[in-house]
């Protein structure tokens, strides 16, 4: 009971509501800076007229005499063209599979039907002759695939193909004015064309409209998601195989998030697939879990504001002559620097919850306050699971705790040690901040031993929401996380057992 006495003792003498004021601006601050960090960096399809333009079809019709390749393209521009305006007069904006439609699936049927066209109606043209009677391929693109249709299909086949690919045409051409992606999906299956993975078969179900809706997302993820890369990645086995139990479990989340409709809140390395995150689809799949999840990064803050305001825990008492008072009442030492340390990390957790608070509040404003309220998905005991949200996240506070706890034991040992404020402040700021550089340095330098210090998990942000840095980390040297969790604890530990032991053997005059 005398220990819980000093500690509120700590509380009346250091804790402040000016302290937690400035710690509240400073956490808004840094919760608007993350929001904008985080936004989604989405790049839209440029412009339709960026492809086509009526000057340049302009350009090429007042040529009196166009060439075999220039007639050819004229053509596609032609036709691109009518469909664009058409799909400006419905005010349809440009989007990935609407523009992959109409400049490369239309594209290359209209490409067809001109040159079957050719074949079948103006045989006599001078360069439709030539290079159907050539034995060779000519260079010219519009040439070659002329060559190829003139070689390899008889005229019949031909007509066949003409009619079929106006067929093609105006089915596209009509869920390109409804501009619904589920019957784009649903029109490729008519077709005959394999359904990319089980996740495409719900957006059909489900009627999914809009392409920038979370499930078709999570289809674009899915679909990039590979695993058979994996073998030639240049890392060891054991984190080979870590990757690929991390992508199946990833398909996993991402399936059951579709069938459930709750947003997941993962995001995916380029290292878990063909560069899944240089996509600006999936890039754009952002909510509100994503954005609170970076609260774990604010451990770097906290140490900072940490360092500053209780680097002289122990010193303090010392040069303002208070520690005579102290330990002149029958109380132990180790019993005063026990409620001091347990102080520190009191105000530690208390800044934490501040700082969720704050940014929960702000993410909240921006992305609305519904997807918090959704279960976190997780794989565990083979399955995909719900769990509340919030509660993983106090999980994972308590464990990113741990290395902070040891940056207080840090703190701690030389205030207690020096006696000496400037220096604990100027020393525990400085690891503070070069904890950020250290995750730096691991990635692209040849530092391997740093993964083996506690200064490497300060932040475990970085592991936590699988961050390049973790993964480039992961490349050059596996070491479980959990691993340095309980180097972390240990060197606490230690040195708080050394600070003890130094102190309580000091002969104190002041």
């Amino acid at each position: 009971m005398k220990i819980i006495s000093l500690v509120k003792s700590e509380f009346k003498k250091n804790f402040s509501i000016k302290k937690l004021v400035a710690s509240s601006i400073l956490f808004f601050l840094f919760s608007i800076l993350i929001l904008k960090i985080t936004s989604p960096q989405f790049i839209p399809p440029v412009s339709f007229d960026s492809f086509v333009r009526r000057d340049e079809i302009e350009e090429l019709s007042k040529k009196e005499k166009l060439t075999f390749e220039e007639e050819f393209y004229l053509n596609r521009y032609i036709k691109i063209y009518e469909i664009i305006e058409e799909l400006k007069r419905n005010n349809i904006e440009p989007s990935s599979w609407n523009t992959l439609t109409l400049f490369n699936t239309l594209s290359n049927y209209f490409d067809i039907n001109f040159l079957i066209e050719k074949i079948l109606d103006d045989s006599t043209n001078h360069t439709v002759k030539e290079v159907c009677e050539s034995s060779v391929t000519p260079k010219p693109y519009s040439e070659s695939r002329l060559h190829d249709l003139c070689t390899g299909y008889t005229k019949e086949e031909l007509k066949k193909e003409y009619d079929k690919n106006s067929e093609r045409i105006s089915g596209f051409k009509k869920i390109l004015i409804q501009n619904n992606y589920y019957e784009y999906l649903a029109y490729w299956q008519e077709l005959g064309e394999p359904v990319q993975n089980e996740l495409e078969n719900i957006i059909i179900d489900k009627k999914i409209k809009e392409d920038t809706n979370f499930i078709v997302m999570n289809s674009k993820v899915y679909a990039n998601l590979n695993s058979k890369h994996i073998s030639s990645m240049d890392c060891s086995d054991e984190l080979k195989k870590k990757v690929e139990k991390d992508v199946e479990q990833y398909k996993q989340i991402l399936a059951y998030s579709s069938v459930h409709e709750i947003k997941h809140d993962y995001s995916f390395n380029g290292y878990y697939g063909n560069g899944v995150e240089s996509n600006s689809d999936m890039n754009a799949n952002q909510n509100a879990k994503t954005v609170v999840n970076q609260i774990y990064h604010f451990s770097f803050l906290i140490l900072l504001i940490i360092s500053i305001n209780y680097g002289g825990i122990v010193s303090r008492e010392h040069a303002n002559g208070t520690i005579k008072n102290i330990i002149s009442a029958p109380i132990r030492r180790w019993k005063i620097l026990a409620s001091k340390f347990i102080y520190l990390i009191l105000n530690m957790y208390i800044l934490w919850f501040l700082a969720l608070v704050i940014l929960t509040i702000v993410v909240g404003m921006k992305y609305g306050f519904t997807d918090l309220l959704t279960p976190k998905l997780i794989y565990s005991g083979g399955k995909v699971i719900e769990i509340n949200y919030y509660l993983y996240t106090l999980k994972n506070i308590f464990i990113a705790s741990i290395p902070m706890i040891c940056f207080l034991s840090i703190l701690f040992f030389f205030s207690a040690v020096t006696l000496n404020t400037s220096v604990t402040v100027g020393v525990t700021t400085g690891i503070s901040i070069i904890s950020i550089v250290f995750w730096l340095l691991s990635a692209y330098g040849n530092f391997k031993e740093i993964i083996y210090t506690p200064i490497w998990y300060f932040d475990l942000g970085f592991i936590f929401n699988n961050s390049f840095y973790y993964i480039e980390s992961l490349m050059k040297i596996y070491f479980p996380w959990q691993n340095g969790v309980l180097i972390s604890f240990l060197v606490a530990i230690i040195l708080y057992i050394m600070a003890n032991i130094i102190y309580i053997k000091r002969d104190i005059k002041n």
